[in-house]
Formats: structure tokens, C-alpha cells, sequence
């Protein structure tokens, strides 16, 4: 089981970041703002505010918008998908994340379809289904 927050800020861009190069599952590949795996007895509502913290170093309320099944496409996870709205400068966790920037909708559609292979297989499951959701 995983989460996955999607982190925007007041302009409406969304936080993505790269993994980092020592990353075992897809290095190198943009994804959502922060994400993880639930430990034992944890709730996925626990687990995002965690991740969120260690990874980002950013609290909020968050907004539950989905629960994905286990597929290929997730790496056989359940995932569940939050958002929150902040505008705090998130600080990345050097061991977890290469890089990160707030984009538009706009500007990750075209990323997208000009190089699907830069980002995760999860985080496009999860956009694209953000993008038929919300937009």
C-alpha cells in the first residue's frame, strides 16, 4: 500500500520532483510531490502526512481524492491520492529527491506527451487520471 500527495500552490501549479539517482524502483523519473509506503498498522492518512513531512518538510490539511486498485501500473500498490494547497518553500530530502519544481497543468501535459519516459509509471496513472477529474 502507498500514497501519493499532489502539492499545489495558490497559482495552481503542481509540485513534482525527481528521484533520486539511488532510488531502486524508477531513479531519475519525475513523480508526484511527495509519496511512500505505509508501514505496519499505519493508515494512509497517517502515512501522507509522514511522507509529506520527511520528504518535502511540508504540513498541511490534506484532501483525500481517490484510491487506486493494485495494477502493473501502480507496481501492484494500492495507492491513495491526496492534494493540498500551500505556499511554503518545500525542502527536499537530498537522499530521496534530485530535484523539484511547481509547474502548471499546461507545462506537465506537454512534458508528457513530448517524453512519457521521463516520469513514473504511477505518477502518470495518477495525473492523468487528476487530469480527467479535475481540470
Amino acid at each position: 500500500r502507498a500514497v501519493h500527495i499532489f502539492v499545489f500552490n495558490s497559482a495552481d501549479e503542481l509540485l513534482i520532483h525527481k528521484r533520486s539517482a539511488t532510488k531502486d524502483e524508477q531513479p531519475n523519473l519525475w513523480t508526484s510531490s511527495a509519496a511512500g509506503h505505509l508501514s505496519a498498522g499505519e493508515h494512509y492518512a497517517e502515512t501522507a502526512d509522514r511522507e509529506m513531512l520527511e520528504e518535502i518538510g511540508l504540513t498541511g490539511e490534506l484532501e483525500f481524492l481517490h484510491k487506486f486498485a493494485a495494477t502493473p501500473e501502480t507496481s501492484r500498490e494500492h495507492v491513495a491520492l491526496y492534494r493540498m494547497t500551500s505556499d511554503e518553500t518545500p525542502t527536499f530530502d537530498p537522499v530521496e529527491i534530485a530535484e523539484g519544481k511547481f509547474c502548471s497543468l499546461a507545462e506537465i501535459d506537454a512534458q508528457i506527451s513530448e517524453s512519457r519516459e521521463k516520469f513514473s509509471t504511477s505518477f502518470r496513472v495518477l495525473y492523468e487520471w487528476y487530469r480527467q477529474n479535475y481540470s
